[in-house]
């Protein structure tokens, strides 16, 4: 459960921080700067959260994550999918909408195989 809880919080952090960068204005200089330094650390960030879940899974090989494999590729596509690293994009509100509602939903399915793991043990 606790290793589940630091994901999730790892989820809404890279959700937070990918938001927040497609808020910004990437044609204006002062937008343009923040992009770039924000976009080495989005990329990191899901690097991070791949190796979590690869990591929860050898942990323990029964929990079942298929349900959120593919809600892992729609949060990495909204984080950096589109015009990411296109130095002269507008600012992007509903990605910054979509990252957010791909987290929520993964943050549910992972909640979700966890009990359902759970439920195996009694």
């Amino acid at each position: 459960m606790v290793a589940t809880d630091q994901l999730c919080n790892e989820i809404n952090l890279a959700a937070r921080q990918s938001a927040d960068y497609w808020f910004l204005e990437g044609r204006l200089d002062d937008d343009r700067s923040k992009c770039r330094r924000a976009e080495p650390e989005l990329v990191g960030l899901q690097n991070r959260l791949q190796q979590l879940i690869g990591a929860i899974q050898e942990q323990d090989r029964k929990l079942i994550l298929d349900d959120a494999a593919e809600t892992v590729m729609d949060l990495f596509d909204s984080m950096t999918g589109g015009q990411f690293m296109v130095a002269s994009r507008d600012a992007d509100r509903p990605r910054a909408q979509r990252v957010f509602n791909a987290a929520a939903e993964l943050n549910g399915r992972l909640r979700i195989a966890v009990a359902r793991r759970s439920r195996l043990l009694w």
